[in-house]
């Protein structure tokens, strides 16, 4: 609960990794790939209704942002969803060009 509840004090970020690798040539290349989600204060029977479905015991973070209890506290995500879920699509791309 304490930790569902500060998410709207302060935004969360994820951190992914991506390493692509030409297997013909052997070149590698990576880069890190972050998104910052901004929420506003959940309030508390949203939070007890997360808490009570628990799947906030089997995501990453403890709530996903898709979840629509969550999404009408969803400020903004500063770089994209697919960063969120994990793979960052544009930065997958520019290491493939």
């Amino acid at each position: 609960r304490t930790f569902i509840r500060g998410y709207g004090r302060s935004p969360c970020r994820t951190v992914g990794a991506i390493v692509v690798t030409n297997l013909a040539t052997g070149k590698c290349c990576s880069a890190s790939d972050t998104a910052s989600i901004h929420f506003s204060l959940i309030p508390e029977e949203v939070i007890e209704a997360i808490v009570a479905e628990g799947t906030c015991l089997s995501c990453a973070g403890g709530l996903m942002v898709e979840d629509p209890k969550v999404q009408p506290y969803l400020e903004r995500i500063e770089g994209g969803m697919d960063s969120v879920m994990g793979l960052g699509k544009e930065t997958t791309l520019g290491l493939l060009n």
